[in-house]
């Protein structure tokens, strides 16, 4: 179990360096960049991990053309937004 924690841990942590030095991206994009380089099969859990450890932010978002679909921004944490 303890494995599978540490493991866990160091993939938000790769997920969180992307993140930062991509300077936010859509979720699609992290996950396909993600899995090219580090191959797991989890990588959804891994971003739901971090976003509850508040290591990223997550902005969710419906598009009028597409409102059938919810899509997702990752920024680093302490990100500041303002919506006009």
């Amino acid at each position: 179990m303890k494995d599978n924690l540490d493991e866990l841990y160091l993939l938000v942590d790769k997920l969180v360096a992307k993140v930062e030095s991509l300077q936010g991206c859509k979720a699609v994009e992290l996950m396909v960049e993600l899995t090219n380089e580090y191959h797991p099969a989890a990588w959804p859990d891994v971003l739901t991990e971090a976003i509850a450890a508040k290591k990223v932010v997550e902005i969710e978002y419906v598009l009028p053309s597409l409102d059938f679909r919810v899509k997702s921004f990752i920024l680093p944490i302490g990100t500041e937004i303002t919506i006009k």
